[in-house]
């Protein structure tokens, strides 16, 4: 079992577009594949695999908790639990890999994609993992 969390908050101001999640670049025919990949919009749309899931408020501390199987004959699906500061835990099962073909994790990262200036801010980092079979 494969684990990241993190907390994240978008600004009000300057809000930015970022992306969450593991990557395989061990894949021979593509550069890279996406396991659980996660997009925070500008607006405060959180989506996964291109579907929105959440509108999360902007200016606020969010807990994101994604859980995954790497084992290779596992499903290619994940758990996403997110939590905006002072609420309820909102939980997502059985969401899908971006990419199929992801099998292990290479490399991890926040990346933006927003405009100049935008501001996104990330805290409590933890990727934790369990190679299969042990």
């Amino acid at each position: 079992m494969a684990r990241f969390a993190c907390d994240i908050r978008n600004s009000t101001e300057h809000s930015s577009e970022c992306f969450v999640g593991p990557r395989d670049y061990t894949q021979k025919k593509f550069e890279y594949r996406d396991g659980p990949s996660i997009v925070l919009h500008a607006d405060g749309t959180l989506a996964t695999a291109g579907k929105p899931l959440a509108k999360l408020p902007l200016g606020k501390w969010i807990h994101l908790d994604v859980q995954f199987n790497l084992a290779n004959s596992a499903p290619c699906s994940y758990r996403l639990a997110i939590t905006v500061a002072g609420e309820k835990e909102q939980v997502f099962e059985s969401l899908t890999y971006l990419h199929p073909e992801f099998s292990q994790i290479t490399w991890f990262g926040f990346s933006s994609s927003g405009k100049p200036g935008a501001v996104f801010y990330g805290d409590n980092i933890q990727l934790l993992g369990k190679a299969a079979g042990k």
